[in-house]
Order: structure tokens, then sequence, then C-alpha cells
């Protein structure tokens, strides 16, 4: 079975899991929507040119929405989509250049951990999630590749049903080619993992 393939059924397996939770009865059970924007990070790329100097996919501007399901003061799970246009950079002793352009999307399911009461003001909390980056180019072949995030972060309301949050994490995506030929799948590069991080915030909507 081809990795993409692989993924996308990874993938589904997921989306049916977070379904199942989704519809699961629990006393106090809300919901937050955010739209959010953000900041990802850069991530280098190894490479087996001995003229290049730099090459990695450029960090960007990063815009989505979470849709988030809360099963008593603490717990819950969450379904988060983000969107980041950038692009693939090299540098050479003669100058930097950008030679095609990538769309990066990803699809999570999150477990959400809150601290503090129901109630409270400001709820710091913590997430772990997996589900799968796209990569799309116009001079390449799109793929699916397996990713993961860690993090945390804290929202602050400004009423019962109006709050900011504010989130940082680490968000790898495993590329799965380590091959040391002198060809790599374009969206492999010649490494195991790359690695970014993701700075946002947005606002949530919670009834």
């Amino acid at each position: 079975m081809r990795h993409e393939t692989k993924w996308k059924v990874v993938l589904m397996g997921a989306v049916v899991w977070g379904l199942l939770l989704l519809s699961t009865p629990a006393r106090a059970q809300h919901y937050e929507i955010t739209p959010f924007i953000g900041y990802t990070t850069a991530g280098d790329i190894n490479n087996i040119a001995p003229e290049i100097i730099q090459l990695q996919i450029s960090g960007g501007f990063t815009w989505g929405a979470q849709f988030g399901v809360f099963f008593g003061s603490n717990m819950g799970v969450e379904l988060s989509w983000a969107q980041q246009e950038t692009g693939l950079r090299l540098s050479t002793a003669a100058g930097s250049a950008s030679p095609f352009d990538i769309d990066a999307g990803q699809l999570h399911g999150n477990f959400i951990y809150q601290f503090g009461e129901e109630d409270a003001r400001v709820r710091p909390y913590l997430l772990a999630g997996l589900g799968a980056t796209f990569f799309r180019s116009a001079e390449l072949r799109s793929e699916t590749k397996l990713s993961w995030a860690i993090g945390g972060g804290a929202k602050v309301f400004l009423q019962e049903h109006i709050g900011i949050k504010l989130q940082a994490k680490y968000n790898p995506t495993r590329l799965g080619d380590e091959s040391a030929g002198d060809f790599c799948d374009p969206f492999g590069f010649c490494q195991g993992t790359l690695n970014q991080f993701e700075l946002g915030g947005g606002l949530i909507l919670r009834f």
C-alpha cells in the first residue's frame, strides 16, 4: 500500500473516532468554535547538493478554524484545520531563491485538558493531536503525510460566551524519506521529520 493511501486510511479512522466521541452524551457538555490566525516557523530540510548552503520550507502566515466539544469542566476533543501558503527556499553562495510555492493544509484531532473551574475567566490548557498534513504544489504531485502536535495555551473569557485563545505548539510532520541516494521524493527531502512550531490566537465562541 502506498504511503499516501495508508495515511488517508489512518486519518479516516481518526475522524470516525472523533465523531464517536462527539456523539457521546455528557453532563455540562459545551461547544467552542474558534477561527484563528498565526505564524508557522520555517522548517530546515536536509540536502545532498554541496553547493546549497541552506534548504527549508519557508515560515509564514497561517489561518484556520477549530471546533471543540468539552465534557465536564476539564476534558475535551477538538477538530482543527490549518492552512499555510509557503514555499521551498534555497540559498547558495550566489543568493537565495524560491523555486516553487507550496500550500500546506493540516487536519488534526486534538485531545484537550483544561485547568481551573468551569466559570474561571482564565483557563490554561494542554493539547496533544494527531492527523495529516497535505502538501500541494502546481509543480509537484500532491502528497499526504502523517503529522502530530503537542502544545498548550490559555483562554481568556471576556464574558460567558466570548473569549480569546492564545496557543503555541510543536508541530512536526513525518516525511518518511531518509534515503541517502542521489534522488529524494519531492516532499520527502531525504529526511524523516519536518520540524516546525506554530504560534497563534483566535476568537472563541462558546455555547
